[in-house]
């Protein structure tokens, strides 16, 4: 079932990578950096993580989203300076690869 079709009012709040409706023990027991990183990458300076949330941050409005995206001043300094998130894993993907053209390309932070 693929997350666009899926609210967490009709499942709950918890979603695999898919997008299949997980109970928070299933949840819990998928957390962890193997399953939990999408990519990271160290870019010019700064750290882009994207992961699975597989916790729900749409709260209950509209389709799961599930994954997000960080830019880090480092993977040793976590001061946030952007953050973006996604209903799927392919979105996860390709706003990670999008934000890292950004970064690869000196676009300034603030057109992130």
């Amino acid at each position: 079932m693929a997350c666009a079709s899926v609210t967490s009012t009709e499942y709950g709040s918890y979603f695999d990578k898919d997008g299949s409706p997980l109970s928070e023990a299933g949840w819990l027991e998928k957390l962890g950096d193997q399953y939990n990183r999408v990519a990271e990458d160290d870019c010019n300076g700064v750290w882009v993580s994207t992961v699975w949330l597989g916790l729900n941050h749409a709260y209950g409005s509209g389709p799961p989203v599930i994954f997000e995206t960080m830019v880090f001043e480092s993977k040793e300094n976590l001061s946030e300076l952007y953050c973006d998130r996604y209903h799927t894993l392919e979105e996860a993907e390709a706003g990670h690869l999008a934000v890292l053209t950004k970064i690869k390309n000196h676009v300034p932070r603030k057109d992130w």
